[in-house]
């Protein structure tokens, strides 16, 4: 059994953001929609925002709740998550994490994701709950951020189909505003080490938290919870990329939902055939593709559509879609780093990059 923190799921305080969250408005009157901010690229890391102590003690499926963002284009949608870049010291990048293809106009228009024919949205929406004063999340109640100018302010990730968007100067501005917004970061310190890895059994119990088949809470701007097993070891590289399939549906929008190995109650090892209570929480990877099956009886691997009707063969009469879904191990989000320090983002003094080897 694992620890796991108050805000980020695990990770030290060092990776929570405390900011107040845009509330829920219950049975009280809502106020009016928030006038979009506009995000930037990150000048200086964001600190990270003093907050209260919640009412109550929050497990791992609370703080998944909010972990997930859903990105809006103009006429495709996909799923985010937050993660903390460089994190030290109470200080670090944040950024949303998703799949480049939901970035992209048209991704099944292009020969590769590395095409030069790929073209990216120039702007688009997310929205951020926003924190009530005792430190809570003010469910319903979010302010929409407006991306805008997206080709230059994201990172790309080089061999797989993931992308950076940050959101630090957002953050930043809605701190300074006194709007903080509550955000669940999911920091490195839940991605398994190489021992972890090991440590897994071909048959898991997972989640992906994220907005599938373009369904979603849109009044308490919530994501949904999507729950299955394994269909391949996380452990071994399926097919030989570091990639795994899971056994449960993926619908458009699902692209960039993160994946969890979750058990709460009782988890079980059935190596040592111990049991312990509690929560076993480890983020093993990001939904990108769907499971195909041509008309010759082939299954095949495509991108999750991004489009509310798909405009590929995934709906047509002979092309069937199965229940599996295919993911990118998470530790390949632990190589943006040395690519964002290429590019001339200062790392904080101290700070050591976690190999995504070890």
């Amino acid at each position: 059994m694992i620890p796991y923190s108050r805000r980020g799921l695990l990770g030290g305080a060092a990776a929570l953001t405390s900011a107040p969250l845009i509330g829920f408005s219950n049975p009280a009157p809502r106020a009016p929609p928030a006038q979009p901010q506009t995000a930037a690229t990150p000048a200086k890391p964001a600190p990270t925002p003093p907050s209260s102590q919640p009412a109550k003690i929050q497990v791992p499926s609370e703080l998944m709740l909010y972990c997930a963002v859903r990105l809006t284009f103009a006429n495709s949608a996909g799923t985010g998550f937050i993660y903390p870049f460089f994190n030290n010291n109470g200080r670090c990048y944040y950024g949303i994490v998703s799949n480049r293809h939901v970035f992209e106009i048209e991704p099944d228009a292009c020969k590769s994701i590395f095409s030069d024919e790929c073209q990216f949205y120039d702007e688009g929406y997310f929205s951020l709950t926003l924190q009530k004063p005792d430190g809570t999340p003010d469910t319903g109640n979010v302010t929409a951020i407006h991306m805008t100018n997206i080709r230059k302010r994201i990172i790309l990730h080089p061999t797989v189909d993931l992308v950076v968007y940050f959101i630090t100067d957002v953050i930043n501005q809605l701190v300074e505003n006194k709007t903080p917004p509550y955000i669940v970061p999911i920091t490195p310190d839940i991605i398994p080490h190489a021992k972890q890895w090991a440590d897994f059994t071909p048959l898991e119990d997972i989640v992906t938290v994220g907005h599938p088949g373009f369904l979603w809470d849109n009044v308490n701007v919530l994501p949904l919870f999507h729950s299955g097993r394994t269909a391949s070891p996380v452990y071994i590289d399926f097919q030989g990329r570091k990639e795994f399939l899971v056994d449960t549906a993926t619908w458009p929008g699902a692209s960039g939902s993160p994946v969890f190995i979750y058990n709460q109650g009782t988890v079980f090892d059935p190596r040592t055939r111990n049991v312990t209570f509690g929560e076993r929480v480890y983020f093993v990877g990001v939904v990108y593709g769907v499971g195909r099956q041509e008309v010759d009886g082939s299954v095949v691997i495509v991108n999750a559509p991004t489009h509310a009707i798909s405009q590929t063969p995934f709906t047509s009469a002979v092309a069937i879609p199965t229940n599996l879904g295919a993911c990118i191990r998470s530790t390949r989000i632990l190589e943006f780093e040395p690519v964002m320090a290429k590019l001339g983002m200062p790392v904080p003094a101290g700070y050591v990059m976690r190999d995504a080897a070890s």
